[in-house]
C-alpha cells in the first residue's frame, strides 16, 4: 500500500503539512489571546502576538532542519538502492 510504503515521501510531505499547519494553530492562538485575555492592553497583546509568532519561527525552523534531514537520508537511500 503506498501509505504504509516507508520509501515513497508521503510521510515527509505529511510531516511538512502538519508543521506548517501548526505554524498556523500558534500564530493564530496567539492572536486569539492576545485579543481575549492579554494584560496590558495594547501593548502587552502586541508582546503576545511577537512572542506566538517567534515561538511559531522556531518550531517551523526545528521542524524543517528535520524534514531536510530525512529528504537527504531518502535521497541518499535511493541512490544506494540505484548502485546495486
Amino acid at each position: 500500500m503506498f501509505l504504509f510504503d516507508e520509501k515513497s515521501g508521503v510521510w515527509i510531505k505529511i510531516f511538512k503539512a502538519l508543521t506548517i499547519l501548526l505554524f498556523i494553530i500558534i500564530v493564530i492562538g496567539s492572536i486569539i489571546y492576545a485579543i481575549e485575555d492579554s494584560p496590558g492592553g495594547f501593548f502587552g497583546g502586541l508582546l503576545v502576538v511577537i512572542a506566538g509568532v517567534a515561538i511559531g519561527f522556531v518550531f517551523v525552523a526545528g521542524n524543517m532542519l528535520i524534514i531536510q534531514l530525512l529528504t537527504n537520508i531518502q535521497i541518499i537511500r535511493e541512490k544506494i538502492e540505484k548502485d546495486k
